[in-house]
């Protein structure tokens, strides 16, 4: 899947944690198409997250069912 960023990234020197990068995510997203990649990143790193209702949510979605199987 090739997935194209519509924002700028920022690269630190420090390693951040898969629950930093999430949080990010979650202030970076805007629009639906954004919320669907920080739900695809959420679903595929769930054990290591703490739990979040708006994507636990989103995942079970339909919508993010006919999305993901695509």
């Amino acid at each position: 899947m090739n997935i194209q960023p519509l924002h700028l990234y920022y690269t630190t020197k420090t390693k951040l944690s898969v629950q930093e990068i999430f949080e990010d995510a979650k202030i970076i997203s805007k629009d639906k198409r954004d919320k669907f990649i920080t739900a695809l990143y959420y679903y595929k790193h769930k054990n290591k997250l703490e739990k979040d209702p708006e994507y636990e949510e989103l995942i079970k979605s339909k919508e993010f069912e006919v999305e993901h199987a695509q």
